[in-house]
């Protein structure tokens, strides 16, 4: 596992607005860096990382789980909740996933980051 902090940057929209024009105007290169998530507002940072993919995140972190399935049972939640939460992470790039390799087609989710750290922007 890599040990790096995932920084998670809430900026306001008049913020994300001025760097966007900067952007098209080529005055700013990146909106964002390699290891930052950027949310418009408290509101949509709460409504992508809930409670429950918080948990996934700490749980992969302390735990080499084999499969999702493993996942769910060692979170004590539903199976096909925790596969959502798990595409959904994944596709923010806040973790990996990789095939198994066994006969089932399994897949086993891995933690990309040690930390997390958040910065509100205004």
């Amino acid at each position: 596992m890599n040990s790096k902090n995932l920084k998670v940057v809430i900026k306001s929209g008049k913020q994300l607005k001025s760097e966007y024009a900067l952007a098209l105007k080529g005055k700013k290169k990146m909106i964002q860096a390699e290891n930052e998530v950027v949310f418009n507002s408290v509101k949509s940072f709460m409504r992508i990382l809930t409670k429950n993919r918080v948990e996934i995140l700490i749980y992969l972190n302390h735990h080499s789980p084999k499969s999702i399935y493993e996942l769910a049972k060692g979170l004590k939640r539903d199976f096909k909740n925790v596969h959502n939460d798990v595409k959904k992470l994944a596709h923010l790039d806040l973790i990996s996933i990789e095939k198994s390799g066994n006969s089932r087609g399994g897949l086993i989710p891995r933690s990309k980051y040690t930390g997390l750290e958040l910065s509100l922007v205004s």
